[in-house]
């Protein structure tokens, strides 16, 4: 049986196992993360980045393990949207990202 490591369970990791449990194939797994909780990486940590990053690629580009970004976005409590400048209400991936840019666009300096 093949041993594998995966170091780190932030998203890249959780997608990796994700495929890796796709092949069926008999493997010896382990997963190393120093961090309390699994699947948040760099893009999602407030303490990592700016509000900016926390969704720095599209979500077309996010494949769904359990739900879709869209799905999960819509799940959220309105106080959690409310840290990024987005309202609770019924969306779409267009308006979310419209209404996020234009909550945030004074972080955006484009002079550096």
């Amino acid at each position: 049986m093949k041993k594998i490591a995966i170091v780190g369970a932030g998203p890249t990791g959780i997608y990796t196992l994700f495929s890796l449990l796709q092949q069926q194939t008999p493997l010896s797994i382990s997963i190393f993360e120093q961090a309390d909780e699994a699947g948040v990486g760099m893009p999602y940590s407030d303490e990592e980045n700016s509000k900016m990053m926390l969704a720095n690629i599209a979500s077309i580009e996010i494949p769904p393990i359990n739900c879709t970004y869209l799905e999960w976005l819509q799940k959220q409590e309105a106080s959690h949207l409310q840290r990024y400048g987005v309202k609770k209400k019924p969306c779409t991936i267009v308006s979310f990202y419209r209404e996020f840019c234009w909550a945030n666009i004074s972080a955006i300096n484009f002079y550096d």
